[in-house]
C-alpha cells in the first residue's frame, strides 16, 4: 500500500489576542508491503516527511518595558526505510533479521543537526519442550553532523559512533506451562564508556489458569549522548551595559553509563 498525510494548522494568538503568526505545515509519505507464507514473512516500509514551521519566543530584556518577540523559522524532515524478514526452519526453529535506517534533519536558527542512523539485528529461536532459547547480535552505526551557533556547540562538527552487541535467553521450563524461571544477558560495546553487561533474570508461577505471580532482577544501562559528551550551551548571565556575561554548560568525555538495578514482583489475574 502507499499513503500520503497533510495538515495545515492556523496561528495561534497570544493572552493579549495579538497573531503570533506561527501557522505550520506538515506533509509525510510511506509505502509498506507484506508478504507472508508457511516458512516465513518478508515486510518492508518506507516513509519520508517534512515539518515546516515558525516558533515566536517572548524573549525578556532588563531595559524598561524589555520584551520583544523573536520568530525561529525551523524545517524538520527526514524518512526512514525498514526490512523485517522472518523464516521457520523446522517445527522449533525460526530465524529473524531486521534492517533499518533513518535519517533526521532540523533546520534551526541556533543549531542545525543532521542524523544518520544504520541498525541490523538477526535473532534465532529455538522452541523445545523444556527449554525456550533466544540468541543473536546487532550493530548499530550513525553520524551526526551539526552546524552550531553561540547558543550550542560541539567540539566537532561531526561524530561517527558504532555499537555491537550480542544476547542470550533461555526460559526454563520447570513445570511446563506452570513454572519457568528465564536467564539470560545483553552485552554490548559502544564508543562512549566501552563494554556494558545488562543481565536479567526472572521467574513466573501460574497457580491456576487464571492466576499467576512473577519476579525479576535485571541490570540496565544508559550511555551518554553526544551533546552529554561534548556540547557546550551558552546562556545570559548579564546583559546590562556596558558588559554582557554568558555562562556555558559543557560535557563531560569523562562520564559514565548510568546505572538501573530494578527488582520487580507482580501478580496478573483474569477473573
Amino acid at each position: 500500500r502507499v499513503y500520503g498525510q497533510g495538515a495545515a494548522f492556523n496561528n495561534t494568538v497570544d493572552n493579549d489576542g495579538e497573531d503570533r503568526n506561527d501557522a505550520r505545515r506538515a506533509y509525510r509519505g510511506g509505502m509498506r508491503f507484506d508478504r507472508s507464507s508457511e516458512d516465513g514473512s518478508v515486510m518492508a516500509q518506507a516513509e519520508i516527511y517534512n515539518h515546516p514551521a515558525r516558533n515566536t519566543y517572548r524573549v525578556a530584556e532588563l531595559a524598561p518595558g524589555g520584551v520583544t518577540l523573536w520568530q525561529d523559522d525551523f524545517v524538520s524532515r527526514g524518512g526512514h526505510a525498514l526490512v523485517d524478514a522472518q523464516r521457520r526452519i523446522g517445527a522449533r526453529n525460526r530465524l529473524g533479521l531486521r534492517v533499518y535506517y533513518d535519517r533526521a534533519e532540523r533546520t534551526q536558527s541556533y543549531i542545525q543537526p543532521t542524523y544518520d542512523t544504520l541498525d541490523a539485528q538477526t535473532q534465532h529461536t529455538y522452541d523445545g519442550d523444556r527449554h525456550g532459547v533466544v540468541w543473536g547480535a546487532g550493530f548499530r552505526w550513525w553520524q551526526d553532523h551539526s552546524l552550531g551557533s553561540t547558543v550550542g556547540t560541539a567540539d566537532q562538527p561531526s561524530h561517527t559512533h558504532r555499537t555491537y552487541s550480542a544476547f542470550l535467553q533461555d526460559e526454563i521450563k520447570i513445570v511446563p506451562r506452570r513454572w519457568s524461571v528465564t536467564a539470560g544477558s545483553k552485552l554490548e560495546w559502544n564508543d562512549f564508556t566501552g563494554t556494558e553487561i545488562q543481565p536479567r533474570l526472572n521467574t513466573a508461577l501460574s497457580l491456576n489458569d487464571d492466576h499467576t505471580v512473577w519476579g525479576a532482577v535485571s541490570r540496565a544501562v544508559r550511555t551518554p549522548s553526544q551533546v552529554e559528551d561534548t556540547g557546550a550551551f551558552r546562556y545570559l548571565l548579564v546583559a546590562t551595559f556596558p558588559a554582557t556575561v554568558f555562562g556555558v554548560i559543557r560535557g563531560d568525555s569523562e562520564l559514565k553509563a548510568e546505572t538501573l538495578m530494578a527488582y520487580e514482583v507482580g501478580y496478573r489475574g483474569r477473573p
